[in-house]
């Protein structure tokens, strides 16, 4: 039973990570350099001192670039979670890009090229 509860905490902690990062993203970066990033997902471990932040980036050029770029605001952004989460610790950040993201896109794109094309025999 504390394990299933433990891990109720750390996905109700990975949510509420989510939700600051996602709104941190869209309402503080105005980098015209960086693509627009979107939080796909959030990994906090069991203890809850680090979190990995999974970010897909729509429109850019390098989007490993615009993660490295995304690591100067870790900072900013863990005075945030630690100032709207309630928790002992507040987590070290790690931004990192979600190349899994990438392959679902991808897969959409087929799909729907290929829908296309039977919907429109030539």
């Amino acid at each position: 039973m504390a394990e299933s509860t433990a891990s109720r905490r750390v996905l109700r902690y990975e949510k509420l990570i989510r939700q600051v990062a996602s709104d941190y993203l869209l309402h503080r970066i105005n980098d015209p350099e960086m693509g627009w990033a979107q939080v796909t997902r959030v990994q906090v471990k069991p203890d809850l001192r680090s979190a990995r932040i999974f970010v897909h980036f729509q429109e850019s050029e390098d989007a490993q670039s615009d993660v490295e770029a995304l690591k100067a605001y870790a900072p900013d952004l863990q005075k945030r979670i630690y100032s709207q989460v309630r928790s002992k610790y507040c987590p070290k950040i790690q931004f990192v890009l979600d190349k899994g993201f990438e392959k679902v896109l991808r897969v959409e794109r087929l799909i729907h090229e290929l829908s296309q094309e039977s919907a429109n025999p030539q």
